[in-house]
């Protein structure tokens, strides 16, 4: 096992750009971030915890951090030697950038528990479960890069909100969702917040809907086998606003909850270079790694275009 102080010294030479560095952080290190009460902490429903810890019964956020936090493991010597070259070949990708990125950004190796074996993000920190960290070299730098745009936007919230606005989202109060739903909302750690909208057409009617994710039942049961991810359904939501509040269209004591594919003038705002059009945080960070790594015909390049546009004017 490489001792910490090894650890902080390598990776204090892995650049990202300019003076900006990866730190490699150790276990210790890892369970100060992921035991943080941060903004997704904060944000996460009765089913998120349950469904994190594969719990049929109510789980607390103490109870919660602490399962988290323990989720924290060391580097062995050829991981580090693998996110050695990985990070290196994405700076040679970043070389020809200028971007506002935190001074450092740590990653975090995870056994993967906490987050369904997904890599996230948590403020200034990238974490990268077990799973990720031998998958081939080409699609854990794609992977990085999608996760480092995360950081470059919760870091750069005006930057953020003006790449939102170039693929059709306007910035809000946050989303109010039902009592019902509320407990059942299924939250992202790279946008645990939800206060972005969208105008789109439904039935010949200009609506403003938020995307949104809610479990598929009421509550998380280990009976059902079925994976974190299963439970997931995505909608956008028609919004009513009222004294600046955002509250969810009702409908015979419903939300109305629409489907991509129910309304015109989504895609034609986000584009189609990608399918994972959850957030516009995610549709942005697949279309980061596009750009930065030259994409071969893209289905949408005017998107790639706007957003290099809005980089280029933020160093």
């Amino acid at each position: 096992m490489i001792l910490v102080g090894a650890l902080e010294v390598l990776a204090s030479d892995w650049i990202i750009q300019g003076d900006s560095r990866w730190v490699l952080a150790d276990r210790e290190k890892g369970l100060q971030i992921l035991g943080t009460r941060d903004e997704f902490i904060r944000q996460l429903s009765p089913f998120d915890r349950a469904a994190r810890l594969d719990s049929d019964a109510p789980v607390d956020e103490a109870r919660l951090l602490s399962f988290i936090e323990a989720q924290a493991l060391e580097w062995s010597t050829a991981e580090v030697d693998r996110m050695r070259e990985s990070t290196a070949e994405i700076a040679r990708s970043l070389s020809r950038w200028k971007l506002p990125f935190p001074k450092q950004i740590h990653l975090v190796k995870s056994s993967g528990l906490e987050e369904a074996h997904a890599a996230y993000t948590r403020g200034e920190s990238v974490i990268l479960p077990v799973a990720k960290l031998n998958i081939p070299r080409g699609a854990l730098e794609r992977l990085l890069l999608h996760e480092l745009f995360h950081v470059l936007s919760r870091a750069n919230p005006k930057m953020r909100d003006e790449l939102y606005g170039a693929i059709g989202f306007k910035k809000s109060a946050p989303l109010e969702p039902p009592p019902s739903y509320r407990s059942r909302q299924m939250t992202n750690p790279d946008a645990p917040v939800i206060e972005h909208w969208i105008a789109v057409e439904h039935q010949g009617t200009t609506v403003k809907v938020m995307p949104s994710l809610i479990a598929r039942t009421e509550t998380y049961s280990r009976a059902r086998g079925w994976g974190f991810f299963e439970y997931l359904d995505f909608k956008l939501w028609v919004m009513d606003e009222s004294g600046g509040q955002w509250k969810a269209k009702m409908l015979e004591d419903q939300p109305v909850r629409l489907s991509p594919e129910q309304v015109s003038g989504y895609f034609e705002q986000i584009g189609r270079n990608t399918r994972y059009i959850i957030h516009p945080e995610e549709i942005l960070a697949d279309q980061f790694v596009m750009l930065i790594q030259g994409a071969n015909k893209p289905a949408s390049p005017e998107a790639l275009r706007k957003m290099e546009m809005i980089l280029r004017r933020h160093p």
